[in-house]
């Protein structure tokens, strides 16, 4: 059995409160590209379009949200040239710290003695 290839998913943009169910799968085929060769995503908005169902508003708006969210950024090539995407989430992260959700980041202290 040969085994398929994959992309991982980080925590921290599947369990993103801001982030629409669009973006996220759109986050996902940018991992597809971006991070297997490391020069970034320069597929065209079609091709990104067939690969995960979006319609080409939904790319834009997700490009958008991402970009708003200082997840990757869009560089312009030039004239007939596709934009470059780059994924920058988590560049300067530690990597002790995978295992780490976003839900742990919103944890608020309780007053217990209160409940005396």
């Amino acid at each position: 059995m040969s085994v398929k290839p994959f992309v991982m998913f980080p925590k921290e943009i599947l369990f993103h409160n801001h982030l629409s169910i669009h973006s996220k799968l759109f986050f996902s085929s940018l991992l597809h590209w971006d991070r297997s060769s490391g020069r970034g995503c320069f597929a065209s908005r079609q091709t990104m379009s067939k690969m995960t169902g979006l319609s080409l508003y939904h790319i834009r708006e997700s490009i958008k949200e991402l970009v708003d969210l200082g997840l990757i950024t869009e560089t312009r090539r030039g004239l007939g040239q596709t934009n470059l995407i780059h994924i920058v989430m988590g560049e300067e992260d530690n990597q002790d710290d995978v295992g780490e959700t976003i839900s742990s980041l919103n944890v608020k202290s309780v007053d217990v003695s209160s409940y005396n």
